[in-house]
C-alpha cells in the first residue's frame, strides 16, 4: 500500500517530497519503519539517474515534477528498526535486528493529473484501501 500511496502524490507541478510524505505517513500509520540508504530514482538516457526519489518525508527535497518525467517508486518497509546491512555478496540486503522486509517498486511516468504506471502487471491491481483513503496530504 506504501508504493501506491506515493503513486497517488505524484502529479506535474507537485514537489518529490510528496511521494516521501505519503510514503511514510502510511508506514508510520501502520508501525513499519523505511529503509533510507536506497531510494527510487529517474530513468532517462541512464538507468539510475537524477531525480532521487525518498520513501520518506525530507524537507529538503524540493524539485517539482513535469510531464514526462519517468521514475521509480521503490520503498522498504521493515517490520522492525530501520537499520539494515549488506550481506557479503553486496547485493542482499537484510535488516540489523533480523526483522521481516519487503521492498516494492513501479516505474511511472508524470502526467498533468497523476502518474502513468509503465510496470503494472496484468491482473495487479491498486489496493481498494489506497483508492478509498484521504491522506489529507496533498
Amino acid at each position: 500500500e506504501c508504493l501506491f500511496h506515493g503513486i497517488k502524490a505524484v502529479k506535474a507541478g507537485a514537489n518529490i517530497r510528496e511521494i516521501g510524505r505519503a510514503i511514510q505517513a502510511h508506514a508510520d500509520r501502520h508501525g513499519y519503519s523505511l529503509v533510507r540508504e536506497y531510494s527510487g530514482h529517474g530513468i532517462g538516457k541512464s538507468f539510475h539517474e537524477g531525480p532521487r526519489i525518498l520513501h520518506y518525508d525530507a524537507p529538503s527535497m524540493d524539485t517539482v515534477l513535469r510531464p514526462g518525467v519517468a521514475i521509480t517508486i521503490e520503498p522498504m518497509l521493515n517490520a522492525g528498526g530501520r537499520d539494515v546491512l549488506a550481506l557479503e555478496d553486496q547485493w542482499t540486503i537484510v535488516t540489523k535486528d533480523g526483522s521481516p522486509s519487503a521492498q516494492w517498486e513501479h516505474t511511472i511516468v508524470v502526467t498533468e493529473t497523476g502518474a502513468e504506471i509503465l510496470t503494472m502487471r496484468e491482473g495487479e491491481n491498486w489496493p481498494e484501501s489506497v483508492l478509498e483513503e484521504d491522506t489529507g496530504l496533498a
